[in-house]
Formats: structure tokens, C-alpha cells, sequence
């Protein structure tokens, strides 16, 4: 039985798919998988990343989380193979930024950039606390977001243990999506159970007054579209 990793850009319903696979698998609990829990490890190191994945694998019933962008666990990814499966999930930039905008909000430190409007922080240059999930610098936060999500899509396209899951798939088609969830991650499933909310992992609380006014989803789909096009329609967002 493979260990599993859900990998993401942060507020793209990471929780949400790691209490689906707590509710319908018997996984134990999460790791989180970053600076500010795993001491001492250089994530720019490949020999300490192999050795990071090789503890993953050794304690195959709990789930990993992380929202390290694709190069710094490729090679760790490829020499895992079918010992260890990473499930990516991504979620439309406008729902995901806007949720990260207000969430950065939420904290008294410098997690990044804080902006009372989505545009405003999509086109923001990542600072603070963001950039350590970050494996080079980029211009803007949306810049950052379609970098993450094209790297680990491709990484998934030359690799057979890394899949893509659509959010909106998820959360639109649960029982359908899961179905083939368990398919990739080769465990059984009779019947899809959405999880409780009483058992829930958390993820952090957005505590924030926003300004922003509801015709925020349509200016970040526009300046998506404007950037992005191609990406867009691949992501089934246009």
C-alpha cells in the first residue's frame, strides 16, 4: 500500500480532498509537509527530499500536505514511483486567490501582500511568508498560481504516481470523482461518503471585514483570461 501526498497552491481545497480520503480510507491523520514543521531540512537539498519521501512512504497512513511548487519534489516523485502517490488539486485562480487574499488578511504577520481587491493582489509580487513555497521568485501572484499548476500538471503527464484533481470536479461530481480517486490511489471504495464537518481538519481561519464587492470572480476570470488563455481552457475555466 503506497503512502499519499495531497500537494496544491494554497486555498485550493487541500483540506477539503484530505478529509474526503479521511472519511472514505483509513488514513490516520495529516503531516504537514513545510518550513515551519519539518526542522532542518534544506527542501533545496534533493538527497534530504529523498529522505523526507522515504519517511512519507515508511508511514503509509497518514496523509501528506504541502504546496511546494513541482521542482522541488520531482526527483523525489520519480525515484518514489508506485511506493508513493501525490493527488494535486486546483481550483479556479479567481476562487483560489480571492480565498488566499483574504486569508493573508487574516494574520498579524507578513504572509504576503495585502490587498482589499482580488486584481490587486493577483497582480501583487509574492512577498513574506508565501515565498517559501516558492522555487524562484515570480512577478506577480497570478504569475506564481499558473506556474505552480503548470509544472505539477506536467510532472503528472510523465509520471504515473502523480494525479490532477479538479476541485470543482470534487465538489460538483463527489461520488464520481472519488470513485476514481480510489482507482489512483488503489484502495476500495463501495460507496462514497461526503466527510462531516464535525471532523474536519481544519484549515487556518479567515478572521477578515471584506470591502470587496461580489463582481470580484468575473475581474479576476477576466485578468485570468487576459494572461492566461491557453491555461484557462485546458483547466476547463474559460
Amino acid at each position: 500500500m503506497s503512502g499519499v501526498g495531497v500537494f496544491s497552491f494554497p486555498r485550493s481545497g487541500t483540506h477539503f480532498l484530505i478529509n474526503a480520503l479521511t472519511a472514505n480510507f483509513p488514513f490516520q491523520g495529516m503531516a504537514n509537509i513545510d518550513y515551519d514543521t519539518v526542522q532542518g531540512a534544506n527542501f533545496f537539498h534533493p538527497a534530504h527530499i529523498q529522505q523526507l519521501f522515504q519517511q512519507l512512504q515508511a508511514n503509509a497512513g497518514h496523509i501528506a500536505k504541502s504546496h511546494f511548487e513541482a521542482p522541488f519534489v520531482a526527483d523525489a516523485v520519480k525515484r518514489a514511483g508506485d511506493g508513493y502517490t501525490i493527488l494535486y488539486i486546483h481550483r479556479h485562480p479567481a476562487a483560489t486567490l480571492n480565498s488566499y487574499r483574504k486569508f493573508i488578511q487574516s494574520w498579524p504577520w507578513v504572509m504576503g501582500p495585502k490587498h482589499d481587491s482580488l486584481v490587486g493582489f493577483m497582480n501583487a509580487a509574492p512577498k513574506g511568508q508565501m515565498l517559501l513555497s516558492m522555487y524562484e521568485s515570480a512577478p506577480t501572484i497570478l504569475d506564481f498560481w499558473a506556474r505552480h499548476v503548470t509544472d505539477w500538471r506536467r510532472l503528472a503527464e510523465t509520471q504515473d504516481n502523480v494525479h490532477v484533481v479538479r476541485y470543482e470536479d470534487l465538489a460538483g461530481g463527489f461520488e464520481d470523482e472519488m470513485s476514481r480517486i480510489a482507482d489512483l490511489i488503489n484502495r476500495p471504495l463501495d460507496k462514497a461518503v461526503p466527510p462531516a464537518r464535525d471532523a474536519y481538519i481544519e484549515g487556518g481561519e479567515i478572521v477578515y471585514e471584506d470591502p470587496e464587492d461580489e463582481g470580484w470572480r468575473e475581474r479576476g476570470q477576466r485578468l485570468a483570461m487576459e494572461r492566461y488563455p491557453e491555461l484557462m481552457a485546458e483547466l476547463g475555466y474559460a
